[in-house]
């Protein structure tokens, strides 16, 4: 009877060993396939997942707009505050206590900006920021660059313009497309002595960053032929 005892001791002392070796080389082979995974993400790819990170987590802290947002690692506050680019000094000037590893999540249509420093979990500021209205101008390349140097002569830089080249645009339209840049749109819209629109053609696909559409049709100048004088010819007749 011992030996019988003895052997299903060993039985069950075999199987607990092969269902923790099983077990252990389960673990390992999905950890092994994280890591797989993990060194074949690109750097975008990875930049993408942790900004996504960021988001999820500053959104558990406050309500987010809509929108993609443009999220920026402070790696030295001191460089940003250097920085000549256009963004890193209105950051520089909204933003005061930043700290290495804080967060700026910036939303550009929103017109929002906010500080976020992971090692607090915590939301250190947040701000509006005053972005350039991006418009988008759509029409035959003569037609676009005319309506361009209005735009900038009239609001400088407070316009950021992005120009696509088409043929075959028959009407002068602006049209907001978020509905929510109506005072904007009807400035744009009178200095281009254009009308509001309401619905963007199907035709037209406006870029992901616009906010205002606008539709640029060539300008043709007819050119009547001058009219041909009639020329009376009297005949005579001669003398019998």
């Amino acid at each position: 009877m011992a030996k019988v005892r003895t052997k299903k001791v060993y039985l069950a002392i075999n199987i607990v060993v092969i269902l923790a070796l099983l077990g252990s080389t389960g673990y390992l082979f999905m950890d092994n396939r994280n890591l797989n995974k993990e060194l074949n993400l690109s750097e975008s790819e990875r930049t993408d997942r942790d900004n996504k990170k960021v988001i999820d987590k500053v959104a558990k802290l406050m309500s987010l707009p809509e929108g993609e947002p443009v999220v920026i690692l402070v790696n030295s506050p001191e460089e940003v505050r250097s920085s000549e680019g256009d963004l890193e000094k209105v950051i520089a000037t909204l933003f005061e206590d930043l700290k290495k590893g804080d967060y700026l999540v910036i939303y550009t249509k929103a017109r929002q900006g906010i500080q976020y420093r992971p090692s607090e979990n915590k939301i250190i500021k947040t701000a509006d920021i005053a972005f350039a209205i991006n418009i988008e101008l759509v029409g035959s390349q003569t037609a676009v660059k005319k309506a361009e140097e209005t735009l900038i002569k009239q609001f400088g830089t407070q316009v950021a313009i992005t120009k696509t080249v088409k043929d075959g645009v028959t009407q002068n339209l602006v049209f907001d497309i978020d509905t929510d840049q109506q005072a904007e749109a009807e400035s744009i819209a009178k200095q281009l002595t254009y009308e509001k629109g309401e619905t963007v053609p199907s035709t037209i696909k406006p870029a992901d960053q616009t906010e205002i559409l606008v539709t640029v049709a060539e300008t043709r100048t007819s050119t009547t032929p001058p009219a041909t004088e009639q020329s009376t010819e009297t005949s005579e007749t001669p003398a019998p």
